[in-house]
């Protein structure tokens, strides 16, 4: 199969927590934070929520660590207390793709850290968001500016999740009626990327941008890109 048109996805996550929801019967169930989860973010330059060894979080919260800021500690944290290892998790997530039709995705993680064999398209991954918004947990996760976590180092503290996408449309002169709701990304392989769901004249689109230039601590052509799709579909309309 020819992967001309894949990329090294760091939407993983969207699949990640959709499983994890689909998977964990009372979200309001608590784990554990371990260092070596830690440590290998660390290690791999991996996005975090801010999590701590010994943090005792709600899967809820994991859920929202996921979808708002990214983290990878969150991402592994949930994969092991849904199958036991991350490996297991990740035969989920490529199950879900199956059913789903995802037909040229396949997953290797659940953090989305590059490799060869976590990949997936565009159209695939337009697919898992439509899906995964029809789920409400889902959908209420996604689309929130912020959430209060307790919890952390089990002494029940309390500390903020913001939503990247909220907190870096803010700094650009986008149309904050079109974009309800998305999924930041960014890897060296995958660029910056961003999934989203909009709305322009009363219809609901999913746009997906992906490879846009630069990176996380630059100007955010991936927001920038998908303004521009949203503006023009205002125009044809």
């Amino acid at each position: 199969m020819s992967r001309k048109n894949h990329f090294h996805t760091s939407m993983t996550k969207v699949m990640t927590a959709i499983v994890g929801i689909e998977n964990v019967s009372n979200l309001n169930k608590r784990t554990k934070i371990t260092q070596d989860i830690i440590d290998y973010c660390i290690t791999n330059g991996l996005s975090v929520s801010g999590f701590k060894p010994g943090d005792n979080p709600k899967i809820i919260d994991l859920l929202y660590g996921i979808l708002l800021e990214s983290g990878g500690e969150a991402s592994i944290t949930l994969a092991r207390y849904v199958s036991g290892t991350e490996q297991e998790f990740v035969n989920l997530m490529n199950q879900k793709a199956r059913e789903l039709g995802m037909k040229n995705t396949h997953f290797s993680n659940s953090t989305g850290i590059t490799d060869i064999e976590n990949y997936s398209t565009v159209e695939d991954i337009g697919i898992l968001f439509k899906y995964a918004l029809g789920n409400r947990q889902f959908k209420k996760i996604v689309e929130s500016k912020e959430y209060e976590v307790r919890g952390i180092n089990g002494l029940f503290t309390k500390r903020t999740i913001n939503n990247n996408l909220f907190l870096k449309r803010s700094m650009l002169n986008i149309d904050k009626d079109h974009i309800k709701c998305g999924k930041t990304g960014y890897t060296k392989a995958a660029g910056l990327c961003l999934v989203s769901s909009g709305e322009v004249n009363n219809r609901a689109y999913i746009v997906v941008a992906a490879h846009a230039d630069r990176n996380i601590e630059t100007e955010q052509y991936n927001l920038i890109d998908t303004e521009k799709i949203y503006s023009k579909l205002k125009k044809l309309d």
